[in-house]
């Protein structure tokens, strides 16, 4: 008769493997931690090419100049993240709007810094451009906080059912449990809070 060893447990080969997407949110957070700051690291010395290019003298100008927008462009890409992993449908529509004006505005003076200088007169964007860009923006922030009114509407209506319950309808429960002692009617009151605690739960996880 043959002697069989028992089998040893293995590890998985994926087991300890972080997962992929938050691999991508750390990589963005160390970006975005450091992007303002690469402007310390280049020169200051003038550029003739990339002044006539995009009309900064130096590369840390220009970094300067993109380091913040870069900031909120990768901040509205992690609201936009975000929202696919909330469940309350009013603050997934707040974030994911929210991360949208974030990188539509970011897009905006990225644009600007670094659309060709040739381009432009002045070296500026036209001012009614500016103009229709503000009311764009005015118009999403508008309804991204719409939606956040929405969300602490909702928070409030949940916050109330759950201390409604606790502080009313689970002590009357306990109150009228008390001074019960027909079984049957004991049986019915644990019933009818049984629904009331239900109908709470439903409300609050809505």
């Amino acid at each position: 008769m043959q002697n069989y060893k028992p089998l040893k447990k293995t590890r998985s080969n994926t087991q300890g493997i972080p997962n992929k997407g938050f691999i991508v949110y750390i990589v963005l957070g160390i970006i975005a931690f450091f992007i303002p700051f690469v402007h310390l690291f280049l020169s200051r010395e003038d550029n003739k090419t990339l002044y006539d290019l995009f009309g900064f003298t130096s590369y840390y100008s220009m970094f300067f100049a993109l380091g913040f927008p870069i900031l909120v462009f990768i901040i509205g890409f992690f609201f936009y993240l975000l929202s696919g992993k909330i469940q309350d449908i009013y603050f997934r529509r707040f974030a994911r709007t929210f991360g949208f004006a974030c990188q539509l505005t970011s897009l905006f003076f990225i644009t600007w810094a670094l659309f060709p200088r040739i381009e432009l007169e002045n070296n500026d964007f036209p001012r009614y451009l500016y103009k229709v860009f503000s009311l764009i923006i005015a118009l999403i922030l508008s309804y991204t906080f719409y939606w956040l009114g929405k969300y602490f509407s909702n928070t409030e209506s949940k916050l109330k059912a759950f201390l409604n319950y606790i502080l009313f309808t689970r002590v009357k429960t306990l109150y009228r449990l008390a001074r019960e002692d027909d079984f049957s009617k004991r049986a019915n009151i644990v019933e009818e809070n049984e629904k009331e605690l239900l109908k709470t739960y439903k409300k609050v996880r809505s």
